[in-house]
């Protein structure tokens, strides 16, 4: 994955000087450090923990008929499964 990310700065390197490139740099040295922010936005009950339980394979985050996490959540790898 970084190799792929590796070369596609260099090709936007080449075809756009600047911007693109920059922005390629950032993300290749956040995905080189394994962690990243992933923003998930929507409306109240549209399943956004739904689908963050199912990107991370496990049902870390609360889901019912109320709204249940209605404050910002962060996720992060560690020994014991848990929610703060």
């Amino acid at each position: 994955m970084l190799q792929c990310m590796s070369n596609l700065r260099n090709i936007a390197s080449e075809l756009n000087p600047g911007v693109s490139a920059d922005f390629l740099s950032t993300l290749e040295r956040k995905l080189s450090g394994e962690r990243f922010d992933v923003v998930v936005l929507g409306g109240f009950k549209r399943g956004k923990s739904t689908l963050i339980n199912a990107m991370v394979g496990s049902n870390i985050l609360p889901t019912g008929v109320v709204p249940l996490t209605s404050v910002i959540t962060k996720l992060r790898y560690g020994n014991k499964t848990k929610a703060d």
